[in-house]
């Protein structure tokens, strides 16, 4: 080995296509460079700013186990390719990668090592990434859906920041609970799921909002374990008026039908009333209620699938439904729809994406040159 180490990210198919031609093209491709001795050295694995160079090229990382980092003995400035007797070492991003690799592989005589870096270090990169993944959903969603630019834009981008969403994907990352007394309503809004026994259907979404808020509020206040915010929870249930309203709505031989019937309802009902007066103050350019209740509807119309307009809920398509929403309450929706594609990222709009563009690799018709609209 080389007193010089190069170090590079692959994808690990591209990693296999090294390994059976025996070359690797080099020009372009981000490179670290490290003393062979900073292998042993315990502050390598705390590198965040080694961790962030090896990324940079990355858009997004879905999941670890499609990566490895080589290591080669240092090439010429002018090298164009390497060879594969120049690697060293191959590493996993974390051990249950280096599991799934190692029987991924088409030769079993490839020994991957162990993470070179704390996974901690990896999990705020992963949630970057994640992020500019959101972002660029969010981007697209608004093109697809014509949401309007400008003010109401900005405003949603002040609410919930780039900031919120990197938060809501580390610590989904790291294992920490959705409420902390650190943890914007927003990130927890972004990583919450439901886990009391809420109706099934529209109404239970807004239990969900009001059991959301409250805990943030709470926790806010006072650190709680899991546990004690489940305890919390049927206590905000047993007593707050919110819940009662929203009980006697369940309990209706025939309960409202759709997202618009019932906000109409709740507009007129006291205990509503004080609750949107007492969640202005957390959430001061848009209505709490409305804009989570439309994001946790439109995350669980798309939950496990792609965003998908021709989805039909109730007999009517998703996209008949979104702009029944948007056409009522657009500020909120379109906080809501910022939201959606935070959280589905850019993978699960892709098609909905394509669809849209009627990109030309779709179809099989003559090619004519045309101008690029954007």
């Amino acid at each position: 080995m080389n007193k010089w180490q190069h170090l590079y990210l692959l994808n690990v198919d591209e990693f296999q296509r090294f390994c059976k031609t025996g070359l690797l093209a080099l020009y372009g491709r981000n490179m670290g460079e490290i003393t062979a001795d900073r292998f042993s050295d315990p502050e390598l694995a705390n590198d965040l700013e080694l961790i962030d160079h090896l990324f940079s090229q990355c858009p997004s990382v879905e999941d670890l186990s499609d990566w490895v980092i080589i290591s080669m003995n240092r090439q010429s400035m002018f090298a164009e390719y390497a060879e594969i007797d120049d690697v060293t070492a191959v590493f996993a991003l974390d051990e249950r990668s280096r599991l799934i690799i190692s029987q991924k592989l088409f030769d079993r005589r490839i020994k991957i090592r162990p993470p070179l870096f704390n996974p901690n270090m990896l999990c705020r990169i992963v949630a970057r990434k994640k992020r500019y993944s959101g972002t660029r959903a969010d981007e697209l969603l608004w093109k697809i859906l014509d949401l309007p630019h400008g003010d109401i834009k900005i405003d949603c981008m002040k609410a919930v920041t780039y900031k919120d969403i990197s938060r809501a994907n580390t610590d989904a990352l790291t294992g920490r609970g959705v409420f902390g007394e650190d943890t914007s309503i927003w990130s927890s809004l972004l990583r919450y799921e439901r886990r009391m026994d809420f109706p099934q259907g529209l109404l239970g979404f807004f239990y969900d909002s009001v059991l959301i808020f409250f805990s943030h509020i709470a926790a806010v206040c006072k650190p709680r374990s899991q546990e004690e915010m489940d305890d919390l929870a049927h206590e905000l249930i047993d007593d707050l008026d919110c819940f009662k309203k929203l009980d006697a709505m369940k309990s209706q031989s025939k309960p409202p039908e759709g997202l618009n019937a019932i906000f109409s309802i709740l507009e007129d009902e006291p205990s509503f009333k004080d609750f949107e007066d007492f969640t202005s103050e957390s959430v001061p350019d848009f209505n709490w209620l409305r804009s989570s209740v439309m994001f946790l509807f439109m995350k669980d119309l798309f939950k496990g699938g792609n965003f998908d307009l021709h989805k039909e809920y109730a007999g009517r398509s998703a996209g008949e439904l979104l702009n029944e929403l948007k056409a009522a309450w657009t500020k909120d929706f379109c906080l809501a729809i910022w939201l959606l594609g935070a959280s589905l990222e850019f993978p699960r709009v892709r098609d909905a994406w394509y669809d849209f563009k009627g990109l030309e690799i779709f179809s099989d018709g003559p090619l004519v040159c045309n101008e690029k609209n954007d």
